[in-house]
């Protein structure tokens, strides 16, 4: 059965998906307001960048195959490790590997069956978060920029000076990157709200009542 509220979200823009992530952002309170906007724009293009250099590398190729033909270190893992929140995937820098937790991709296969039949394969899931972790990978092999914006200096109590790393910055632009390479008409994080949905249907609801609140409603 179809979901409205998964349709409609299906139909929000990048920039909406963007504020979305940055507001989970444990150091989004340390970020003008005023620059929010702007960081999120860049993290969107830095992904798209990506994208396109991929996409012009393999002109014609499935990323999907490519990245299943020993690209990156898969391993294939039954279900989260952790009992207190579900995870799709994990990015294991020491090892260079990406870890898919097949439950995980089995719920969201099933919940998108109606919604978002794109994704009514587990195939088509798995190849879509492993895009978004292999924009990890280049970003850890330093394949791809980010001029300084998902960094940010604050000051610590006794006035010295600290870098921080902005997390959602990374997650946005990756995303953005396997939107484009996978070639899918939706912002990939809506796998988090179709994922958290088979626990609890009111996960949507949650979801649904931020995009309201911030003035995006389709």
């Amino acid at each position: 059965m179809e979901d409205s509220r998964i349709i409609a979200m299906r139909g929000y823009d990048d920039i909406s998906w963007g504020l979305l992530m940055f507001s989970k952002d444990p150091m989004k309170k340390k970020i003008p307001e005023e620059n929010v906007r702007s960081i999120i724009e860049h993290a969107l293009n830095a992904g798209y960048a990506a994208a396109e250099v991929w996409l012009s590398e393999h002109a014609g190729e499935s990323f999907g195959e490519w990245i299943r033909s020993g690209k990156l270190k898969i391993v294939l893992n039954e279900k989260t490790q952790s009992p207190h929140y579900a995870l799709l995937s994990i990015f294991e820098e020491k090892s260079e590997r990406v870890t898919l937790f097949q439950d995980s991709i089995s719920r969201v296969s099933a919940a998108a069956s109606e919604s978002v039949p794109e994704l009514e394969e587990s195939e088509d899931v798995s190849s879509l978060i492993l895009a978004h972790e292999y924009f990890h990978y280049m970003e850890y092999h330093k394949m791809v920029g980010f001029g300084g914006y998902d960094m940010f200096a604050v000051k610590t109590i006794f006035g010295m000076k600290r870098t921080l790393k902005l997390i959602a910055y990374s997650e946005i632009a990756a995303n953005a990157f396997a939107k484009k390479v996978c070639a899918v008409n939706f912002f990939p994080a809506l796998l988090d709200v179709l994922l958290l949905s088979t626990f609890d249907k009111a996960n949507i609801d949650k979801y649904e009542l931020w995009f309201k609140a911030n003035g995006f409603d389709n």
